[in-house]
């Protein structure tokens, strides 16, 4: 395949939509990635999003040090300066988003709008409603989306999927799951979901 510009396309662009603390297990996870993968598979972060220069640097040098960068790496303050600029939103074919989880519909809705791809970090949405909108959006739209889930690959996830499906331990009536991490200001957590929260829930 080729750019609109008529240069031919080498492995997947992605943009990056969010530069915070989440984003380094995606950028650490393509590096990896990138050992094991062919020249034609290969994954160049090519735009970072964020309003802070600064989440933006520290990105940005973990991307060089992983050696995913693109030819070009640009910056921007948010999602929609990126795709205002034609040449660079023609190369840009995945955006992957980690934004507070209020945000997750608008940000989604308006990659795929653009035609993109769209790698969400968890939850889709904070709410059902919320849900329905995005799947909505997805499915009229040209593009991809998929969720960062990782749990049901972990071994006890599967696990437990195993012996609830073989009815080892009787019929599911509600589970419960406890994780810790000392983050002061993570103030998008839990199960409250005003203020972009949600992450707590199934």
């Amino acid at each position: 395949r080729k750019y609109e510009d008529g240069q031919p396309a080498m492995g997947v662009n992605v943009a990056l939509v969010g530069c915070g603390q989440i984003v380094t297990h995606h950028v650490r996870a393509l590096g990896q990635y990138k050992l094991d993968a062919p020249a034609s598979q290969a994954i160049h972060v090519s735009a970072l999003c964020d309003p802070s220069a600064e989440r933006r640097a520290v990105i940005g040098q973990l991307v060089r040090d992983m050696n995913i960068n693109g030819e070009i790496l640009s910056e921007c303050d948010s999602l929609d300066v990126l795709l205002s600029d034609a040449q660079q939103s023609s190369r840009i074919e995945v955006i992957m988003i980690a934004v507070p989880h209020d945000m997750h519909v608008s940000i989604a809705s308006r990659a795929l709008d653009a035609g993109k791809h769209v790698v969400l970090e968890k939850p889709l949405a904070p709410t059902i409603e919320d849900c329905h909108k995005l799947i909505a959006s997805a499915a009229s739209a040209s593009g991809m989306l998929i969720v960062a889930e990782q749990s049901p690959f972990w071994q006890e996830v599967a696990l437990a999927r195993q012996l609830i499906s073989e009815g080892a331990i009787g019929t599911l009536v509600s589970a419960a799951s406890y994780y810790y991490e000392s983050m002061r200001d993570n103030v998008t957590s839990g199960l409250d979901a005003s203020g972009g929260g949600g992450g707590g829930g199934f």
